[in-house]
């Protein structure tokens, strides 16, 4: 309303919607109001009509979408927002994940979501184990009783042992028994006096056929390298051991002695030497010729001995006869 005493400057206008002035309407300079839509004309020197100045509308009135050509979105929501910028569905769910209240770490599911997880989660899920470190490099040097490792590892590979192994102590160090087919007795022990004990068929004897009185060895028997020697034998009767020994020998012998038949359990070709010396004077000799005696096979007994002079008679068991044969005699010259 104008005001009093003054008079109103008026320009061209229209209350019409979207009425706008033509070229014919203005002229240079001049301007026009469109005072329902709010907005200012004028004609430029090209002689076309622009607008100049627009109403401020509040924003309940404005509709539609601000498209991305022109810096919008083209979308009204948030969720249409990301998928009209190109945002997969991983991208997407990216956008939206909550903040961590700690450090976490992410996984990319076959569904395209997203889980967090702690460090010991996160391990056990790519199959790292539980450890608290991470491994660089794995390398091994050193020698261990003749035993070398050798290597480095970084993210996959081998370590090397190789050498011979030295210096390991067969008492405190070593346990269990060596096989007889790795060269050893398969043993682990033997009782007082000798007596091996094994294990089975293949191993050094049995505790019934091998035997050790101390000194010598016997196996099913048969001595190796025992002998027994009577000193000053006063004649009479005498009784070679055959059963642990496999020489018996009598010396100084002072008078006519009988040889009985030898003592103990021989085996099949068991031998027994006996050796005869008498002490200065010549002295009768007697043989037991019954089974489980002596008897001459392609040889003579002989009935006495000769002064100071020794006496061999050589014996082996035939058990099939019950007897020990006698192949051999001979006398010191």
């Amino acid at each position: 309303m104008a005001q009093i005493g003054y008079t109103p400057i008026q320009i061209y206008y229209s209350s019409t919607t979207t009425n706008a002035p033509v070229a014919g309407n203005l002229a240079y300079g001049e301007l026009a109001i469109n005072i329902t839509d709010g907005k200012l004309f004028y004609k430029d020197n090209a002689n076309a009509i622009q607008v100049i100045g627009y109403k401020l509308w509040p924003m309940t009135s404005v509709t539609g979408t601000l498209a991305i050509a022109n810096g919008g979105t083209n979308a009204t929501t948030a969720s249409g927002a990301r998928t009209s910028l190109g945002a997969t569905t991983v991208g997407s769910n990216f956008f939206t994940l909550t903040n961590p209240s700690a450090v976490t770490y992410l996984q990319v599911n076959a569904d395209n979501t997203i889980t967090t997880m702690n460090a010991a989660t996160f391990r056990s899920a790519i199959g790292a184990g539980t450890g608290s470190g991470s491994v660089t490099s794995v390398g091994g040097t050193g020698t261990v009783n003749g035993i070398t490792l050798t290597g480095t590892v970084t993210s996959s590979g081998n370590l090397t042992l190789g050498g011979t192994l030295s210096g390991v102590s067969l008492t405190t160090q070593v346990t269990g028994t060596l096989p007889v087919a790795n060269g050893g007795t398969n043993l682990t022990s033997y009782t007082a006096n000798g007596i091996v004990y094994a294990s089975g068929i293949g191993t050094l004897a049995t505790s019934s056929s091998f035997t050790y009185d101390g000194t010598n060895f016997a196996v099913g028997g048969y001595i190796r390298g025992a002998s027994v020697t009577i000193t000053g034998a006063a004649g009479g009767t005498i009784t070679p051991t055959s059963g642990t020994t496999n020489q018996y020998t009598v010396t100084a012998l002072g008078a006519a002695a009988t040889f009985a038949i030898p003592s103990g359990t021989p085996i099949d070709g068991q031998k027994l030497t006996l050796r005869i010396k008498d002490n200065g004077t010549a002295r009768g000799l007697t043989w037991t010729t019954s089974a489980g005696g002596y008897r001459v096979v392609g040889s003579v007994l002989p009935t006495t001995t000769v002064a100071n002079k020794t006496i061999y008679v050589g014996c082996i068991y035939n058990s099939a006869d019950s007897y020990w044969d006698v192949v051999a005699v001979t006398q010191e010259v």
